[in-house]
């Protein structure tokens, strides 16, 4: 089935950051990556059902909703969710500071500094891929965490360049700023940002350059480097996986959840997945869970793509939008699951 994922590897540094021989624990990794609108953790709780392993990332949340919002509401997580990390977005440490308590009641397996949103939300807000120009303050906002979360991995996500051409040598130094204030891990969208465009553009338009991620795994040995944008099945997971540390994976999941499965024999090779219909009683059970907490809509807004592309599909999609506008009925949703087995 699939090869694990972990195992130890000696590596000799040749990176500004150290030239010493060390051991560096490999845990090979593969993540859900953030996504604005999707992975809520009503999302991240029906992905877990199907992938036990998996790393799950929130949505980029704002640092302002943090401090002015409800922080239960903005940063609660159901325990079985982990491993789960905390994407923020914030334009600086000042903007940081009042929000790092509240971060501090919920035990992220990580917290994600967003500098890759190319959004003009993003730009005028002097957050995301804008911090690219800045590792100064990228290696400060860092610096705070760090200092607040010593025991929490520090990472950083972004892309490989600003405008048209991928740029080796700000990417470099932008990495080694924030490397040497405290980040451990960063996350390369593997194309760049051209700010005239969207952002669904964006992950469109400029072209994926995994040799550049490839290559700064290279000059960096000593931190952990993953690999974002376009994967879209195993075999491209296990070619990447030879070059760096692990593969991050956004809208091939989201648009088809059971690749979660196959991810998952990544990292357990005789991991048995569910049914659907262990699947549905187990998303079933948390929309019951949780009504005293949400409307079940929230939740079964998700579930659209747990059966696309099956014969039925088309009922499937009915039903979930009659069970949207009315009271739950679960009964409901397993007449339509039988009918799409059948």
């Amino acid at each position: 089935m699939g090869e694990r994922l972990n195992g130890i590897q000696e590596v000799r540094g040749s990176s500004p950051l150290g030239s010493t021989i060390y051991q560096l624990k490999m845990q090979k990794e593969i993540s859900v990556a953030p996504m604005v609108g999707k992975t809520d953790r009503h999302f991240r709780s029906l992905a877990r059902i199907l992938s036990p392993s998996i790393l799950l990332y929130t949505e980029m949340i704002h640092v302002n909703s943090i401090i002015y919002g409800n922080p239960d509401t903005i940063l609660g997580f159901n325990e079985e969710e982990l491993p789960v990390a905390l994407q923020i977005a914030t334009p600086s440490r000042k903007n940081l500071a009042p929000a790092v308590e509240k971060i501090k009641n919920f035990k992220y397996s990580e917290i994600n500094i967003n500098c890759g949103c190319p959004s003009k939300a993003a730009q005028k807000g002097e957050y995301g891929i804008v911090l690219l120009n800045k590792p100064k303050t990228v290696a400060e906002i860092v610096s705070t965490l760090k200092e607040n979360f010593p025991y929490t991995t520090i990472s950083v996500k972004t892309r490989i360049g600003l405008g048209e051409k991928a740029s080796l040598a700000k990417v470099v130094n932008f990495i080694e700023t924030a490397a040497r204030a405290g980040a451990e891990k960063f996350i390369l969208h593997s194309r760049t940002a051209i700010l005239g465009l969207n952002t669904k553009k964006n992950r469109k338009i400029p072209p994926l350059q995994y040799h550049m991620v490839y290559k700064i795994k290279e000059i960096f040995p000593n931190l952990k480097i993953v690999l974002n944008g376009g994967v879209k099945s195993v075999e491209e997971i296990r070619n990447h996986l030879l070059h760096v540390d692990g593969v991050m994976i956004g809208r091939a999941i989201y648009q088809n959840p059971w690749f979660l499965t196959e991810l998952e024999t990544l990292y357990n090779p005789n991991f048995v997945p569910p049914t659907p219909h262990q699947f549905l009683n187990r998303a079933i059970s948390y929309i019951e869970r949780e009504s005293g907490n949400v409307h079940h809509s929230k939740i079964v807004k998700h579930m659209y793509n747990f059966f696309k592309n099956r014969r039925g599909s088309k009922k499937w999609r009915k039903t979930l939008n009659s069970v949207t506008k009315t009271d739950f009925d679960s009964h409901l949703l397993q007449d339509t699951l039988d009918y799409i087995l059948s």
